[in-house]
């Protein structure tokens, strides 16, 4: 007896003495954790080191079928809990000790096998991922019927997502009666401005508009009035006065325009005067990537040059933690993106910048990044829209904006699907908290489903110009909507001129996650630039 009761004590004993060593060592092991940064530095993206995947095909999202975790009930019993089905890459799949299907991703009932059992038993959001994997059909047809099905299910439950997802379904008469009244009602449920709604502008809105129909007319008139001087002074038939005359008219029309441009892009409501105290923006980080020397393909012209830009512009004037890539391969770039999705956590906001080639698939409507090994014909290097969207929806970011300026980005953009509700006077403040709390997954794109200028806007592309511009020039806070409207009009008439159409668009991303909130940028120096009652005035 007495030998055990002392067999106990030195139990006790080793497993006080293994506690006090865990908590001596506790300094030394915290130094080599790795994993989402903690609420002290941030984390920073230039210096993490190179991944060790394999390929770039580690990086692809799977659906991943995790170990149940072993549980003990007493002393006797014990016993295993049903796998887990989470959103992960391949590698981290590997890692965790998972299953998922390494060569049949393409099939929907692979992937349905995964999520299926949690989304009869009720969880929303198993029932969203469903019904999505019914509406993108993966391998076979898309069944909407069965989407609308899975999808209402969770949005009854209040799931944010799967209300958007339904009231899309709704707009598109896909899987249910086309019913525009019924695809508002889910919108707002989700607490976004539906598509349908449409808002009667505001009388100071009609008559810029008007002036610039005016002014563009007499400025495409003048111009004609200008060439035919021009000819005729080469032809000896007129005076070089006349030419000058007509020049600087033109020149003082097209700044006019401008001027009006800019003004109308600037109209709508003011932001509030103080931002209330319980509004967080977050940190800021930014993956920015520029191609120009392509193995395979005609090399662009300023794609670099416009990257190293942006990448200066959002750590200098916004406070942006960036990572520039230039001529990046397809690995580097999914490695990179990953590393984000790694390490970004609920409270960040997260942009990814793609200058460089781009390609469509016309028969599935589905648009590539092409990286500097990329090769014309062969996709094996490219990289679809869908992995991006994958990417981006299993990353924990709160807002994420993708700025991409390629041929046939719009391709992301084929949503109708609006951001949050406008609000007008003392709700503004409300507004901006929803703008703030929900999650955001959107795109601003420099064109839609046709080639955009990799020149025009002298060192830089014609859309890298006009969006490097604003950046530059804006003393507010600025919300992706309204830097849409500010650099479309400039965009579209700097093409025009050049005899071209091309004209910005700006969308949620489907299937990446997209709650209702927008991108803020919020510049550096708050005291400064974010006195709303300052601001309100550039309005």
């Amino acid at each position: 007896m007495a030998d055990t009761r002392f067999a106990n004590r030195l139990e006790r004993w080793r497993h006080s003495l293994q506690a006090v060593l865990l908590i001596l060592l506790l300094p030394g092991l915290s130094a080599c954790q790795t994993g989402r940064p903690s609420a002290g530095p941030a984390w920073d993206p230039s210096q993490t080191a190179a991944s060790e995947a394999r390929s770039a095909e580690d990086f692809q999202v799977v659906d991943c079928l995790l170990p149940g975790k072993v549980k003990k009930l007493g002393s006797r019993v014990v016993y295993q809990t049903p796998r887990r089905p989470v959103r992960a890459t391949a590698i981290d799949c590997e890692i965790r000790g998972g299953e998922y299907v390494a060569y049949d991703r393409a099939n929907y009932q692979t992937a349905l096998q995964v999520w299926l059992p949690q989304a009869e038993a009720g969880d929303p959001r198993a029932q969203t991922y469903v019904g999505e994997i019914y509406e993108k059909g993966l391998g076979t047809s898309p069944d909407y019927q069965k989407a609308a099905r899975w999808y209402r299910e969770a949005a009854e439950q209040g799931y944010t997502r799967a209300q958007i997802n339904l009231a899309y379904l709704y707009e598109q008469g896909r899987g249910v009666m086309q019913d525009s009244s019924a695809a508002a009602r889910w919108y707002a449920r989700a607490g976004v401005e539906s598509p349908f709604v449409q808002k009667r502008p505001a009388p100071e809105v009609n008559e810029l508009q008007a002036e610039i129909e005016r002014l563009e007319k007499q400025s495409e008139r003048l111009r004609e009035q200008f060439e035919e001087a021009k000819r005729k002074l080469q032809e000896k038939l007129g005076s070089e006065a006349e030419v000058k005359r007509l020049r600087d008219r033109v020149a003082a029309l097209e700044k006019s325009l401008r001027r009006a441009e800019k003004k109308l892009s600037g109209t709508g409501e003011e932001l509030p005067s103080q931002v209330p105290a319980d509004i967080s923006f977050g940190r800021y980080y930014a993956l920015v990537i520029g191609n120009n020397a392509y193995r395979h393909l005609p090399d662009l012209k300023t794609a670099v040059g416009d990257a190293r830009e942006v990448a200066k512009i959002l750590e200098t004037r916004y406070d942006f933690r960036t990572k520039l890539l230039t001529d990046a391969s397809r690995y580097e770039i999914l490695s990179a993106l990953n590393q984000f999705r790694e390490n970004l956590s609920e409270r960040d906001n997260f942009i990814l910048y793609f200058a460089g080639h781009g390609e469509l698939d016309e028969a599935n409507l589905r648009g590539h990044w092409l990286p500097v090994d990329a090769e014309p014909e062969n996709p094996a290097n490219w990289i679809s829209n869908i992995d991006v969207t994958d990417l981006l929806n299993t990353m924990s970011a709160r807002h994420v904006l993708v700025v991409a300026d390629s041929c046939y980005s719009g391709v992301m953009t084929r949503s109708a699907i609006a951001g949050p509700a406008s609000r007008q006077g003392t709700a503004l403040e409300e507004w901006l908290r929803t703008l703030t709390s929900k999650r955001s997954r959107t795109v601003l794109t420099s064109g839609g489903l046709k080639p955009v200028l990799d020149v025009g806007g002298g060192e830089h592309s014609l859309f890298a110009r006009h969006f490097l511009d604003t950046l530059k020039t804006n003393r507010r806070l600025l919300e992706g909507q309204r830097l849409h409207r500010e650099i479309t009009p400039l965009v579209s008439q700097a093409a025009r001129h050049l005899g071209v159409e091309q004209a910005p668009e700006y969308a949620p991303i489907h299937f990446a996650g997209h709650e209702g909130g927008d991108f803020l940028f919020v510049p550096v120096s708050r005291a400064a630039y974010i006195d709303f009652a300052v601001a309100a005035a550039a309005y």
